[in-house]
């Protein structure tokens, strides 16, 4: 299998094939979840509160065990909430909260962010890196800027994924399509999968379609110019004219029978068996991918609206520090900076495809520079970082109702159940009444 190329959130990167259950390992990692009372003592025990996804349970384990512990005295335990996504995250520290337990760290979906800083959860980690001594620019200025707010660094970025396109070369070469000049405008993709359809292909192109916080979406949305709400955060506006563009675009392509709305794990399996030529998908599964591909993969930057600028929404998570014990987050700091650093993002991009936030690691051959220049999907999404923005996050209690309303229309939408005009007046009704505006 060649794999030449040319260039997940509070609800959604880690589901199908890449959750695995690590309950045996983490109950021997974390025992019952209670910290070491002597470290604790002296602020030297860091919990670390993660979803059930194996290279984030593995990467904690092997960069912060118990070589770490020997070297710093700091005692790291990953928490797991057994659940495959971030809003289990946010549950478990809700109810750490409830029973009068603040964790030391959380891995959060960059699309809860706002909600932590805005209702104090989270502290500002600039006078911790200063105090520490840390330099922030080893890490990429878009990287940093997704975790700022008013200024502030209030999230290490961790784990961040962007949109790629895969696609299947030799399905390309029997089409007649270049393999080596992959679509990049919608126009071009519908050519494409027009191609591969008539070649025999059972689908041409589709995307990553289920509860994942409206990401892809927000991808498409976000290129062709237009915005989830307005300047409040709190006004829809993804049913203005670019997103009607976005989901009709969508809707015309699979009425046209050149791809079906599928979900994530639906479209991994329809690709590997080679029944589908083009998928949109995080580039967290890049591994997965590989690995379940028996034909030439490769991977190019999204096609986005004619017309429009590539805007990448980052998904993945930041680590923010939630314990107010002062020399608790001494070490919670030191412990994400070993997370974040070149060793723990060359551990952690190895085993899944997300991108290297660390310019060191991403750019010294021992590291990651090696690996990339031979593995080049695993490089793919490297040419986006510049490109890179928030991924949008609804405010208040009412965020995973939002997000949930908003993909059951969309899909409702690409079934042609509905227009898309109609479907995302509908699901921006329903995030006013749930917002109160």
């Amino acid at each position: 299998m060649s794999t030449t190329a040319t260039p997940v959130t509070r609800r959604a990167v880690l589901s199908g094939a890449g959750a695995l259950t690590l309950a045996g390992l983490v109950a021997a990692c974390s025992g019952n979840g209670t910290t070491n009372t002597s470290a604790a003592a002296t602020g030297k025990s860091v919990e670390i509160v993660t979803c059930n996804f194996d290279p984030f349970v593995q990467e904690i384990t092997t960069i912060t065990g118990a070589g770490y512990t020997q070297r710093t005295g700091i005692t790291v335990t990953p928490i797991n909430t057994g659940g495959p996504s971030y809003e289990s995250v946010d549950q478990r520290v809700q109810s750490d909260l409830a029973a009068g337990h603040t964790d030391a760290v959380a891995m959060i979906g960059l699309n809860s962010l706002d909600n932590y800083v805005s209702a104090g959860r989270c502290v500002a980690l600039d006078a911790l890196a200063h105090q520490a001594g840390y330099d922030t620019s080893q890490l990429y200025p878009t990287m940093l800027d997704l975790g700022t707010r008013d200024s502030q660094l209030y999230g290490m970025p961790h784990s961040v994924s962007t949109l790629l396109m895969f696609y299947n070369a030799d399905a390309f070469r029997k089409a007649g399509l270049d393999p080596d000049k992959p679509p990049t405008t919608f126009s071009e993709l519908q050519n494409a999968a027009k191609a591969l359809v008539s070649a025999g292909l059972r689908y041409g192109a589709t995307f990553k379609n289920d509860a994942s916080g409206n990401w892809c979406f927000q991808n498409f949305l976000r290129s062709r110019g237009g915005t989830m709400a307005g300047p409040d955060g709190k006004t829809p506006t993804f049913n203005q004219s670019a997103g009607v563009a976005v989901l009709d675009y969508w809707t015309k392509l699979f009425a046209a029978g050149l791809g079906k709305t599928m979900t994530g794990t639906e479209m991994n399996a329809a690709f590997g068996r080679g029944d589908l030529g083009i998928m949109l998908n995080s580039s967290s599964y890049v591994k997965t991918i590989l690995d379940g591909s028996k034909f030439d993969v490769r991977a190019a930057p999204m096609p986005i609206p004619d017309g429009g600028q590539r805007k990448c929404v980052a998904g993945g998570d930041l680590l923010v520090i939630l314990t107010r014990d002062a020399a608790q987050q001494k070490s919670a700091f030191d412990a994400i900076s070993e997370l974040v650093g070149p060793a723990g993002i060359t551990t952690l991009v190895k085993a899944t495809g997300y991108t290297a936030v660390n310019q060191v690691a991403a750019t010294q051959p021992a590291y990651l520079k090696t690996f990339l220049d031979s593995n080049p999907l695993f490089a793919a999404n490297t040419a986006q970082i510049d490109d890179l923005v928030p991924w949008f996050g609804w405010p208040g209690q009412h965020a995973a109702e939002i997000e949930k309303a908003i993909d059951q229309q969309i899909t409702l939408a690409l079934r042609g159940s509905t227009t898309p005009q109609a479907a995302l007046d509908a699901a921006a009704s329903r995030a006013k009444n749930l917002l109160g505006s």
